[in-house]
């Protein structure tokens, strides 16, 4: 009976070990995004922290769901990023900025269409 019991105890002992191993995920897909895992390339008016927010782990689904995050943003033109040892290499071009609306304020003296004519971008 002493013999059962030890054996049986092995046996649960070696199921929960294999049971819990298998149950984690893999390594890459919850490690966490450190600024030393993500390295911005052609940025230069956007903050590096700004573009780093978006990416959330250093797994595949995560690094093409924040390209296609940042895209929607409007701020670049083009986004692409890659995996390479464990890091996240981000290459971004900055879309041309576009003025919407010039305004003058405090202006007593000139009209705003006398203004505008010497305003240019």
């Amino acid at each position: 009976m002493h013999f059962f019991r030890r054996y049986l105890s092995a046996l649960l002992f070696v199921a929960a070990a294999v049971g819990c191993g298998a149950a984690l995920p893999a390594a890459p897909a919850w490690a966490h995004v450190t600024p030393q895992n993500v390295v911005i390339e052609g940025s230069t008016h956007t903050n590096a922290a700004t573009i780093r927010s978006y990416f959330s782990g250093t797994d595949q689904a995560s690094v093409n769901r924040a390209v296609a995050d940042l895209s929607a943003t409007g701020m670049f033109s083009k986004v692409s990023a890659k995996i390479v040892d464990g890091k996240v290499i981000v290459s971004v071009e900055e879309a041309s900025q576009v003025i919407n609306r010039v305004a003058f304020e405090g202006n007593n003296n000139l009209k705003g269409d006398q203004l505008a004519v010497e305003v240019q971008s």
